[in-house]
């Protein structure tokens, strides 16, 4: 089993990935526009090589991805930046990627909970 020791470690005393996550799969079962309180998912994959044991992770939305005309009541597809944490006492953030999902309005004959989106928009048809 990993520990904090396995992480690399600076002389500053900063910890950083040798072999960082990566994105495998970002999906909602909930893709209609105008829901309140929605569920994502997001799933890692870790190489075999890596060491390090993950902390944390933040999930932001990114403003600057999105369609300047975004309305909750639009179809649109957001991006969400996944960085990813070491422990450590001082980790240095890795970005692991963009996390896309598609959200539509009800009634447009699109919304099925069992498309999986792996970190793009969902297949059509």
């Amino acid at each position: 089993m990993s520990h904090a020791a396995d992480a690399i470690q600076y002389r500053d005393g900063t910890t950083a990935f040798s072999y960082p996550p990566r994105l495998a799969q970002a999906r909602t079962p909930r893709n209609l526009v105008g829901k309140n309180n929605p569920t994502y998912y997001i799933r890692f994959s870790f190489p075999a090589a890596a060491e390090e044991p993950l902390d944390k992770v933040i999930i932001s939305l990114d403003e600057g991805r999105r369609d300047p005309v975004f309305s909750y009541q639009l179809d649109a597809t957001q991006a969400f930046g996944i960085n990813a944490f070491p422990v450590g006492q001082k980790p240095e953030s890795t970005f692991v990627g963009y996390a896309r999902l598609s959200f539509y309005r009800p009634g447009r004959g699109i919304w099925r909970s069992d498309l999986p989106e792996y970190c793009s928009d969902a297949p059509s048809g």
